[in-house]
């Protein structure tokens, strides 16, 4: 089974549809501009009530924005659709939004929180074709939980794994958030070049033997093979 015969999430209606729009990185910005309002809003409550924050704000925006870039990309790989896809971009654009004043380890049970009640602001909203429904926050909240997986984390766990990816609309996050990250590793460990480089090896690894790879060879690349 692969990531194509994962459940979907929600079953659209002909009400909560959604938009037929391609969803890309140049347009997801303006598609989920409510979204990422309220995300900023509250990032700038939580800085304001604490100014020490202030200098993880701008890092953690640039993360979330690229993250934001590769879940459409990969909401259109997994033809994810109506509510499905608002969840697994609404899910994937708040998928840090604890990150300003939780413990790493912590931050998707607290972030998964936050999510719950940022959604319930969105309620009654059309947003990429669809109108937000309360039954819509439960999934949301449960894709930012199931984000965790990343070698790194899992290390500083002691190796214990997080909770699992289950729906496709889990994925989108997960998936992007991994991508992500592996571009800020390669970044930070050019600058400090003797602290876990294994750790990008591991996710590049991963990404590489998950069943998504193996059986759309050509969505993926191994530059290996360059």
């Amino acid at each position: 089974m692969g990531f194509e015969d994962l459940p979907s999430q929600l079953t659209p209606t002909s009400e909560t549809s959604g938009s037929e729009q391609i969803l890309t990185p140049e347009n997801v910005e303006k598609i989920y501009a409510k979204v990422i309002q309220l995300l900023d809003e509250y990032w700038k409550k939580k800085v304001e009530e604490d100014r020490s924050r202030s200098g993880v704000l701008a890092p953690l925006e640039t993360h979330n924005k690229i993250v934001t870039g590769y879940a459409a990309k990969i909401s259109e790989i997994l033809d994810l659709q109506g509510q499905d896809r608002a969840v697994a971009m609404i899910g994937t654009i708040f998928h840090d939004s604890a990150k300003l004043d939780s413990q790493p380890l912590e931050h998707h049970i607290e972030g998964a929180q936050v999510a719950a009640e940022l959604s319930e602001k969105l309620v009654g909203e059309t947003i990429d074709g669809v109108t937000i429904t309360k039954e819509m926050i439960g999934p949301i909240s449960a894709a930012v939980r199931r984000h965790q997986n990343h070698p790194f984390l899992i290390g500083n766990n002691g190796g214990k794994r997080f909770e699992e990816p289950e729906k496709k609309t889990d994925l989108v996050v997960f998936l992007s958030d991994m991508m992500a990250n592996v571009g800020f590793k390669n970044i930070a460990f050019r600058v400090f070049p003797n602290k876990g480089t294994q750790f990008t090896h591991q996710d590049v690894s991963m990404a590489m033997e998950s069943r998504f790879a193996k059986e759309n060879p050509d969505k993926v690349s191994d530059d290996k093979k360059d």
